[in-house]
């Protein structure tokens, strides 16, 4: 195991796959109503500027991609109504709790597989 300590808590990681999940269900709800051809662009901008912020001044290295790649599929109409963004803050909480579980090679891989 690693000696390094969680950068986030649990409680911490529970709130934000709460509040992914909130916005995911939101953008659902405003693309069925067609509200959210326009509206959810905006709201996936303020969505992956305040993820970044969030992780950033958390101290987790390596997200962009898994974050990126999340607010890229909430950009395209139709699959924008899939949860990714609920999907992506799963993947880096995952990404994240490995570093601490498994012993150092394995880590390493396991993070570069997600």
């Amino acid at each position: 195991m690693n000696n390094e300590e969680d950068k986030i808590s649990n409680i911490e990681w529970g709130f934000a796959i709460g509040v992914a999940v909130f916005i995911d269900l939101i953008q659902a709800l405003l693309a069925l109503l067609l509200i959210g051809l326009i509206l959810n662009r905006f709201i996936t901008v303020i969505v992956w500027l305040s993820a970044y912020l969030w992780l950033k001044i958390s101290g987790v290295k390596r997200f962009g991609k898994i974050l990126t790649s999340g607010g890229v599929l909430e950009v395209i109409p139709i699959l924008g109504a899939f949860p990714f963004w609920t999907g992506a803050i799963i993947a880096i909480m995952i990404k994240e709790k490995a570093k601490n579980v498994l012993p150092g090679p394995a880590a390493k891989l396991a993070t570069k597989s997600i």
